[in-house]
């Protein structure tokens, strides 16, 4: 969003024709509004204070909104672009009129606030208003800090089972692959790397015998299979 500051109403000196792009303000007044390199460019709201006292009133006439863009710091020289927000640009050089601008509330305000992303915003609160839940979206929720789990809905869960996951337990030489030595855990309980070592010949065992049975090692159709009493 743009900058803001209080009581930022400053007079200009007159005989600007509707492309000036760069403007005097009354002497030390620079000093009521933001910087517009540091603090970011801002809208100003410029206009004919004799005729229309009333800024609104003179809305599509001499009233126009400008943007100020420099220079740095807050010198009473502003660098401004004209004709901002669907106002148009017009002649400040009516004898006798004053002409101010006021920082203000414009459209561009308000429709600047849905793009303020959220790390924008300070410290949230240590509260639960906006944690989502099956029923609503939201935030996640403030973490436990006990290797919790976060479910669908919105609660922290402690995870089930049994058996220690932690490379202690299964690395114990740490050397990133379970030996001999070490135990593995599965659904059905401990295990021993002999045990799974077991297992798995005897699959490998397993397979072979299917292999022997079907046709030859490497074969999807063996030469001794047949399909309706046909062999191939």
């Amino acid at each position: 969003m743009d900058p803001v500051k209080n009581f930022g109403f400053v007079t200009v000196s007159a005989g600007y024709d509707a492309g000036a792009t760069s403007i005097v303000l009354s002497s030390g007044q620079g000093l009521l509004l933001p910087d517009p390199v540091v603090d970011g460019a801002y809208d100003l709201v410029w206009y004919d204070d004799t005729l229309y006292p009333n800024p609104a009133s003179g809305h599509n006439i001499t009233t126009e909104i400008v943007r100020v863009t420099g220079p740095a710091g807050t010198g009473d020289t502003k660098t401004i672009v004209r004709a901002q927000q669907g106002t148009i640009s017009s002649i400040k050089n009516v004898a006798d009129s004053t002409y101010k601008m006021i920082l203000g509330v414009t459209a561009k305000t308000i429709t600047d606030i849905p793009l303020i992303k959220l790390d924008d915003f300070g410290t949230p609160d240590d509260n639960t208003d906006l944690d989502f839940s099956t029923a609503r979206h939201g935030l996640t929720p403030k973490g436990t800090n006990l290797g919790n789990y976060l479910k669908d809905d919105g609660t922290w869960s402690s995870p089930s089972g049994s058996g220690d996951m932690t490379k202690a337990v299964y690395d114990t030489n740490d050397n990133s692959r379970v030996d001999t030595s070490e135990t593995l855990y599965d659904a059905g309980g401990n295990k021993t790397y002999a045990n799974i070592s077991s297992e798995i010949d005897t699959d490998i065992a397993t397979h072979a015998a299917l292999t022997s049975t079907h046709g030859a090692s490497g074969d999807i159709i063996g030469t001794n299979d047949t399909v309706d009493g046909g062999a191939f």
